[in-house]
């Protein structure tokens, strides 16, 4: 990735630079059909699959983060609450100076809602490793994931049904 848009516009014209403009505008046409016809047919055999609850892309995340689980420490805080201090060893030391870092998680179950120090339930709207980890340890049961990242939302905004078209 380069932040400079006119490089990245001419790494995706690199084969066009010296074709008349009319040419350039089919050439750009051409290649974008050709790239989201290949993204649907792979997300169609996703969606055709009933394995997958969600994406292809979130499922590979889902089992990433089901990995990373085995190294996190998990304490319960509080005695109502589904509260939990998550402690990580950090990623940045290396050999021997590593260090423990911790996280702080709130769950509310019933709204399959979720909290972390890190931001990442916040901002990226799915789970990072650290609920996952305190999910696991207090036996709640949810993934936490945005339904925006099921397969049916998915399929629904290339459809049009979001929108509202029927095409």
């Amino acid at each position: 990735m380069t932040i400079n848009l006119a490089e990245v516009y001419n790494w995706v014209l690199k084969a066009c630079h010296s074709l008349p403009l009319a040419t350039i505008v089919e050439c750009i046409l051409r290649g974008t059909v050709t790239y989201l016809r290949e993204r649907f047919q792979q997300a169609a055999v996703v969606v055709q699959s009933p394995q997958f609850v969600y994406c292809k892309k979130m499922t590979e995340i889902i089992d990433k983060i089901s990995s990373k689980v085995t190294l996190h420490r998990v304490h319960f805080i509080g005695n109502q609450d589904y509260f939990f201090k998550v402690s990580v060893c950090d990623n940045g030391g290396v050999g021997m100076s590593s260090s423990m870092v911790t996280m702080e998680c709130q769950f509310w179950p019933e709204t399959n809602t979720c909290v972390c120090s890190c931001n990442k339930p916040k901002l990226l709207h799915m789970p990072c490793s650290h609920v996952y980890a305190a999910r696991g340890k207090a036996g709640i049961s949810g993934t936490y994931v945005s339904p925006y990242y099921l397969k049916e939302a998915v399929m629904a905004t290339w459809s049009g049904e979001l929108r509202g078209d029927n095409r």
